[in-house]
């Protein structure tokens, strides 16, 4: 049987931190844009609170790392100044579909799907739900 393997929470947590700081952004608005108290994400950054997978998740979109890099360290990073770049633009852009109607967001959906289409990026692999 294969070893089994534990995470390094205060390892884990300690990653989170020094991204977050590489981007210039405070514990408050990092832990605001999660969407959990300052208190828990500051026990999660010094390894004292595990955290869930879907916070873990929504953290590595936000700081442009792989989970596996927060898990195990292992993985090469964007720049700070690339990271810091896509942060805010997936932080203004959640920021503006908050104000948006349900035909609105569908709409706009559909535009950037095909866009995406259009283009020599790759294609997004979650939620692939064609709206209609």
């Amino acid at each position: 049987m294969g070893r089994k393997q534990y995470i390094n929470w205060q390892e884990c947590g300690r990653r989170l931190r020094t991204e977050r700081k590489r981007l210039g952004i405070s514990r408050e608005e990092f832990s605001e844009e999660i969407g959990i108290s300052i208190k828990n994400w500051g026990k999660i950054e010094t390894g004292k609170q595990a955290t869930s997978l879907n916070t873990l998740y929504r953290a590595s979109l936000l700081l442009n790392v792989s989970i596996d890099y927060l898990l195990t360290g292992k993985e090469k990073k964007m720049d700070s100044e690339t990271s810091l770049k896509v942060f805010r633009c997936k932080s203004e852009t959640a920021s503006l579909l908050e104000h948006c109607s349900e035909d609105q967001l569908v709409y706009i959906n559909q535009i950037i799907r095909a866009a995406l289409r259009m283009s020599n990026f790759p294609q997004p692999t979650l939620g692939q739900n064609e709206y209609k």
